[in-house]
């Protein structure tokens, strides 16, 4: 089973954005904190929307723009083809495709293969070295 997810990146920190509303800001009760002084205490919030974001700026001081240009109050639906500002932050949104097992594609044919190998097994089939084929 694959899942999308979006995350927001801004320098090290990242946040999951979901259909719940993510509060951008300095306040410790945002959901991302961004502790930068051109960031205001509730700056901004960012929602998923389909293959898209919601992005409104929260009547911040220093604006929130998207390509450069400053949005109000009203959302505007973003990606990640889109640069984000929140005040002097910029923000990189990332859509990654989750699998919640490993699979492994081998000439056509999908195998499912267990998430813990055994770091012994250097013949490739699931036998040790010191092993040695049945019939073999």
């Amino acid at each position: 089973m694959v899942e999308a997810r979006v995350r927001v990146r801004a320098g090290a920190q990242i946040a999951e954005v979901g259909s719940a509303e993510l509060i951008i800001g300095r306040s410790l009760y945002c959901s991302m904190l961004l502790d930068h002084i051109s960031v205001s205490r509730v700056h901004a919030s960012l929602r998923r929307v389909g293959d898209r974001c919601a992005l409104t700026d929260l009547g911040s001081r220093n604006g929130t723009r998207v390509n450069g240009q400053r949005i109000g109050k009203d959302p505007v639906l973003v990606g990640p083809e889109d640069r984000i500002e929140v005040g002097d932050v910029q923000l990189v949104l990332e859509f990654v495709l989750v699998s919640h097992r490993r699979e492994v594609q081998t000439r056509g044919a999908t195998s499912i293969v267990p998430s813990e190998a055994d770091p012994e097994d250097t013949t490739g089939v699931g036998l040790r070295k010191d092993e040695e084929k049945p019939g073999g």
